[in-house]
């Protein structure tokens, strides 16, 4: 799955832009930061979609600029997605 992440509404933009050429793309998730969002927002956004998705799926966050607000909270789901796929099943 791809993450798109952006200041404003960017990320959405790009995607509607993209699939007017392609068609529908499945997979490609738009989070936007708008104010007065914080960090804990976006957090919440990301989490939303790597739940609806199985635990071994790949996931890549690319966003409008680097290091910036959207981006940042990757470094959390980075780790929570590692303690996932190394958690034990369990019945």
């Amino acid at each position: 799955m791809f993450i798109l992440t952006s200041h404003g509404d960017y990320a959405k933009a790009t995607l509607a832009s993209c699939q007017m050429i392609t068609g529908q793309l499945d997979g490609f998730y738009p989070v936007s930061f708008n104010d007065p969002m914080g960090v804990d927002d976006v957090v919440a956004q990301y989490q939303q979609i790597i739940e609806q998705h199985p635990e071994d799926s790949d996931v890549t966050i690319i966003a409008d600029i680097p290091n910036g607000t959207p981006q940042t909270p990757h470094i959390f789901f980075k780790e929570v997605i590692q303690q996932r796929r190394s958690m034990p099943d369990c019945h």
